[in-house]
């Protein structure tokens, strides 16, 4: 057994769904694409804050 294993540790998953629709105009679909940059990085740093991950 590695001595690295903690002796107790919990899971946790966090799932993030998104849904778009297909019919959008390019510059929609900009917009829309800044909008997912933008979670994404939020969701990074929501991870670093709460498990220290990055």
């Amino acid at each position: 057994m590695s001595s690295f294993l903690p002796k107790r540790f919990n899971e946790e998953l966090v799932r993030v769904y998104y849904k778009r629709s297909d019919d959008q105009a390019a510059e929609d679909k900009k917009k829309e694409k800044k909008k997912v940059e933008e979670a994404e990085e939020c969701f990074q740093m929501w991870c670093a804050d709460n498990f220290g991950l990055n």
